[in-house]
């Protein structure tokens, strides 16, 4: 004897499954390939503040760059302590980025996934420049490493956030975060 009022509408039938709906709400879980390019992002945070850490042991090596280059009138220890800073606010402010990716890119920020990919042209371009000697730097082999380490991860991570089910996944929070509550 349950039978619908005159006015009453049946419930709204969404062709999607429940799997579909649930994977584009907030919080939702990223696919595997973002979860992927989001470790490998904190990976390279790891690395940068590495490379920050390990500053301390190039300095000799720095010296003896300069010492190979000699240029008069100008303090080699000032020279050298300016470029290790210069290094450190570099390696932070990577750290830092590549950090802020991590997270944003986990939370399914589409902006971050392009923000992400053009940081990690610039770090291709940068690199390619270092070790091909066009930047007019010259630098340590551990810095070299580091470098290249670096750039293998851009690569794979842009690889990753471009995937097909990344990129459903980040359609799907996109849409959700523009739907009024």
């Amino acid at each position: 004897m349950n039978q619908p009022s005159a006015g009453a509408q049946p419930p709204h039938q969404s062709s999607e499954q429940p799997e579909q709906r649930a994977a584009a709400g907030p919080g939702a879980e990223p696919p595997p390939p973002v979860r992927t390019a989001v470790k490998l992002m904190w990976v390279g945070a790891a690395l940068a503040l590495l490379s920050v850490l390990l500053l301390p042991l190039q300095t000799s090596a720095l010296r003896e760059q300069l010492a190979d280059q000699p240029a008069p009138g100008i303090d080699t220890d000032a020279l050298v302590a300016t470029a290790i800073t210069f290094a450190v606010v570099i390696g932070l402010i990577s750290a830092g980025l590549w950090a802020l990716m991590a997270v944003k890119n986990r939370k399914g920020r589409t902006w971050a996934r392009i923000t992400a990919t053009v940081l990690a042209g610039l770090n291709i371009l940068v690199t390619l420049a270092t070790l091909t000697g066009a930047a007019g730097t010259s630098t340590t082999t551990l810095n070299l490493l580091l470098s290249v380490v670096s750039l293998v991860l851009a690569g794979v991570i842009v690889y990753l956030l471009w995937q097909r089910p990344a990129s459903e996944w980040f359609d799907a929070m996109s849409r959700e975060s523009a739907t009024p509550a």
